[in-house]
């Protein structure tokens, strides 16, 4: 896990840490989030929501394989084994409606490294998985879930 500063590249490449006039590294105060981060802010890149959360998912999927894979060379979906998650990732520029099979069991999916889990249902966007385990949704461009 990387944790780092802001700087402006590639001028600023060479800059050290946040530094108090005599050159003492000053204490690490991360910043809110990456949306947030100014020039000589702490990023903090280990505390941010999503890459816990893509860790998180990582630890839920360790151990599986991929088992199902569609591609049209923009939209990229793989699909991990049978009860355990699956990724959908949009980097085209315009909407894609895509429906496949799976391999996970029927039921709600939540994005977990978006908005997570709240109580017994999801926080933010889900995709419903039916009896086919089939799943069927869109994504808008440069999108992931």
């Amino acid at each position: 896990m990387l944790s780092s500063f802001a700087f402006t590249c590639p001028a600023g490449n060479s800059a050290g840490p946040p530094s108090d006039a005599a050159g003492w590294t000053l204490p690490v105060r991360c910043a809110a989030s990456f949306e947030v981060v100014v020039l000589g802010d702490w990023v903090c890149e280990h505390r941010d929501p999503y890459i816990r959360n893509m860790i998180r998912f990582r630890r839920t999927v360790a151990g599986t394989d991929v088992t199902r894979w569609w591609d049209n060379a923009g939209m990229r979906s793989p699909s991990r084994a049978a009860t355990r998650g699956g990724v959908a990732i949009n980097r085209e520029g315009g909407n894609v409606l895509v429906s496949t099979s799976t391999g996970l069991a029927a039921g709600t999916y939540c994005d977990v490294l978006g908005a997570g889990r709240s109580g017994a249902g999801c926080a933010g966007a889900s995709v419903v998985v039916g009896t086919s385990a089939r799943w069927r949704y869109r994504w808008r461009g440069t999108a992931r879930w």
